[in-house]
């Protein structure tokens, strides 16, 4: 009588435990990495991060054809407004085939779609047009700096 006392006590206390699997939310490991030692680098909109290639240049690998470039090279300025990537490129920029002393750029990962402008009016115009309010776009060693102490990055919201 005791064992099956017993017994029922420790099945009422095993399935009052809630014994169910949890499901464990892993975070994309994408937005976690701040690069190492090596090479610094800061996650925007998988797939998209900026890299510190060389001393004092930052550069964004494109994933398509559209601004027939391979990166932006000389980030010097980036924010990311919702599922938008907006970038600002200062030195020897290259834009269409054609090199540039400054270009901004619009990044929409979701739509695979790069645009670059050579004149800033020309950026916050097709900005305006999507009604994307353009926020301070932020020091990119600033970003960087943030990420790497608290390891995510908080941006501002930019619709109207």
């Amino acid at each position: 009588m005791r064992v099956c006392l017993i017994i029922i006590l420790l099945f009422n206390v095993f399935t009052s435990c809630n014994y169910r699997k949890r499901s464990v939310k892993k975070e994309d490991y994408f937005y976690l990495d701040d690069g190492g030692l090596d090479l610094k680098r800061i996650p925007l909109i998988k797939p998209y991060e900026a890299k510190n290639v060389l001393p004092g240049e930052w550069r964004i690998e494109l994933q398509t054809p559209q601004l027939l470039e391979l990166s932006i090279h000389h980030v010097k300025e980036i924010s990311v407004i919702d599922s938008v990537i907006l970038v600002h490129a200062k030195g020897e920029v290259s834009l269409g085939g054609h090199n540039c002393k400054e270009a901004w750029f619009v990044l929409l990962p979701g739509v695979s779609k790069e645009k670059g402008f050579l004149k800033e009016k020309d950026f916050l115009s097709f900005l305006s047009e999507r009604n994307i309010k353009l926020p301070q776009l932020r020091e990119v060693n600033s970003v960087y700096d943030q990420f790497k102490r608290d390891k995510k990055i908080v941006w501002q919201t930019g619709k109207f």
